[in-house]
């Protein structure tokens, strides 16, 4: 998303610490590991503000995060707070993930017109965040255009050995692994949903 606002034109930041008299739209943030994020305060401070909720399935989303893991492990070459991998820091996350999706549609539910909620697991769904935002944008990008070192085979086998040590253990179906964890009652209030 930051590098679609970047070509229709909109300053905008994906960066640890925001610069918010510079910039027009922001990505991730120095909170980003805390949920719930900061939100709740630029709503009240930035009015006219649009905020995106984005998701994807839990698989997906909880491989991600534990690749990036693996990444800071590499980088920095020290231990990192969450590797190697646990079935319950897996869950941990899984259920701020669900905290967090159920804290912003219950603070927009009563300006669900400030909220674009989206899955990255659709087509199309750049298009969609740009529309909902009123610009037009054509391109679907479906990779992440950040650069990603690559995981050692190994870390790999461990990452998704983990996964599925952490499904078992919590009794996770297939149906809550390929959940976006939304609130169904609650995602119907928003117009901008995809």
């Amino acid at each position: 998303m930051h590098t679609m606002f970047l070509e229709l034109g909109v300053k905008s930041q994906h960066s640890r610490e925001w610069n918010l008299d510079e910039y027009d739209s922001f990505f991730d943030g120095r909170t980003r590991r805390d949920f719930p994020y900061e939100f709740t305060k630029l709503y009240s401070k930035y009015e006219n503000s649009l905020f995106i909720l984005n998701t994807r399935n839990l698989h997906s989303w909880i491989l991600s995060w534990n690749k990036h893991v693996n990444r800071q492990y590499l980088t920095w070459k020290k231990e990192a707070a969450a590797w190697p991998p646990s079935a319950q820091y897996n869950f941990q996350w899984i259920n701020k993930r669900k905290d967090h999706h159920q804290h912003v549609l219950d603070f927009f539910k009563n300006d669900p017109s400030k909220l674009i909620v989206v899955s990255i697991d659709k087509p199309n769904w750049l298009s969609f965040v740009a529309d909902s935002a009123g610009f037009s944008y054509e391109k679907d990008i479906r990779k992440n255009v950040l650069k990603e070192n690559k995981l050692l085979p190994e870390h790999l086998k461990l990452i998704k050995d983990t996964l599925n040590e952490t499904y078992t253990k919590y009794e996770m179906t297939e149906n809550d692994i390929k959940s976006l964890h939304l609130d169904e009652n609650l995602i119907s209030l928003y117009k901008n949903n995809l």
